[in-house]
């Protein structure tokens, strides 16, 4: 009996201390449930006021300049903001070229930058152009505040805007920021939620896009260092960067909100068309990377747009010394790396603007001798102080220049050099211009 009764007070000993166990363990856990909940509802409430302030603060100023820059899916250019009560300027720039529209209550101005000028126009007067200055305004951050703050409040109101439980102090170009990571999901909206955000079921925000994440460095001034989306759009992945450059809240260099000369609007549609087709058609001569310094080079020349040159890299220099002195554009020589090639861009932008200052550019001693001799006005004095020079004996020159280096572009009009001969004329040496001569000449030209 006495071992029976030992027994059974064993089970229950056994029991007993399995359910305080258990006891001990739920209350545990729950209490670490309940902190690590409330851990994480701290860390998101920080995260969504945040970005709440960051959102709010461009509505707090009529006046402000902002720069930053944009990469959407390695499209990579620049926008500027400057605006006051009255002017709002916004300048987009990449490496093709600069568009700045100028807005206030009364008119639009869009300016073209292409190929080192301005054009400057009335939008209004182009349905183009205003289409175009129209997608620029849209750029201001100050643009649409209230409704950005309130979506972006009933999104997470809603549940479809969901923050990582943790924040991260990082830095972005040395400046100081906290990280927070969330997603969108609208696969649990209901149909009346998504028309309270002005969209619906078949908007491509929420038919198309899936995977939407969001990383925002704000600073402790409630500025946007950097901010970064991505999302799986329509089966394919695609991405969006802000990187914000410079800022300044409440004051702006009035200088630059002054509108410039405006001329024609056809002029200015006509430059912005011809803008288009250079970015065109580099981005079509980048699809074959073996030949696409080649094909830029080819492109510049042909459409006579010197400044495509500098996107020609290994074919820069050439490009330039083939096309620049020709069209008296002295600024590219500065971009020639080459050194004799930069001498000679020199020496034929001194021949083409009839200027000897140019020579002094020029960094060695004989072909700069032989840059001034040209410009002195006497070059020679008999057809035997001349002789041919360049890759396809295309130039006529004093005999101290006969080493004179030109690119190998080879042009319709060297096949009229046929029938003419290099000689002096007038104390200039030059090709004889006989009626052959100048009537091939204007055939080919």
């Amino acid at each position: 009996m006495a071992s029976l009764k030992e027994f059974v007070l064993l089970l229950l000993a056994i029991a007993l201390t399995a359910i305080v166990g258990y006891g001990i363990y739920v209350v545990g856990m729950s209490l670490a449930s309940e902190h690590g909940e409330e851990h994480g509802t701290e860390t998101e409430n920080h995260a969504q006021e945040l970005l709440l302030a960051a959102l709010k603060k461009p509505g707090n100023y009529s006046t402000y300049s902002y720069e930053y820059e944009r990469d959407v899916d390695e499209y990579v250019y620049t926008v500027e903001l400057m605006k006051s009560p009255e002017m709002l300027v916004v300048t987009n720039k990449d490496i093709f070229f600069e568009k700045t529209v100028y807005s206030n209550s009364t008119t639009n101005v869009l300016c073209i930058t292409f190929d080192g000028e301005e054009s400057c126009s009335n939008a209004n007067e182009n349905k183009e152009l205003n289409k175009s200055a129209q997608v620029a305004i849209l750029e201001d951050i100050s643009l649409n505040v209230d409704k950005g703050v309130k979506n972006t409040e009933l999104r997470i109101d809603y549940g479809l805007l969901i923050f990582e439980n943790h924040t991260v102090e990082t830095t972005v170009d040395g400046r100081n920021c906290t990280m927070i990571k969330y997603i969108v999901d609208y696969s649990k909206a209901t149909v009346e939620q998504l028309n309270n955000l002005g969209l619906g079921l078949a908007s491509g925000e929420v038919t198309y896009a899936k995977d939407q994440k969001y990383e925002v460095c704000i600073d402790d001034e409630d500025n946007i260092l950097y901010k970064k989306f991505s999302a799986i759009y329509n089966g394919k992945p695609t991405y969006e960067i802000r990187k914000t450059l410079n800022f300044s809240w409440g004051t702006v260099d009035q200088t630059q909100l002054v509108v410039p000369e405006l001329v024609n609007a056809t002029i200015t549609h006509q430059h912005f068309l011809d803008a288009l087709n250079a970015r065109n058609g580099v981005l079509a001569c980048s699809v074959n990377a073996a030949e696409k310094d080649n094909c830029i080079k080819n492109y510049a020349i042909e459409n006579a747009a010197p400044y495509v040159c500098l996107l020609a890299e290994s074919e820069k220099d050439r490009c330039i010394l083939s096309i620049a002195p020709r069209m008296g554009v002295e600024a590219l020589c500065l971009k020639v790396d080459n050194v004799i090639m930069r001498d000679d861009c020199w020496l034929e932008i001194a021949a083409a603007k009839n200027d000897s200052a140019f020579c002094n550019n020029i960094s060695n001693s004989e072909t700069k001798n032989n840059c001034e001799n040209i410009l002195s006005g006497i070059e020679c004095h008999s057809d035997s102080d001349c002789s041919t020079a360049g890759c396809s004996n295309q130039l006529c020159v004093p005999n101290g220049m006969n080493g004179t280096i030109t690119t190998c572009e080879y042009l319709g009009e060297y096949e009229c050099l046929n029938y003419t001969t290099c000689g002096c004329v007038n104390g200039k040496c030059a090709w004889d211009n006989n009626s052959i001569y100048v009537e091939c000449m204007m055939r080919i030209n």
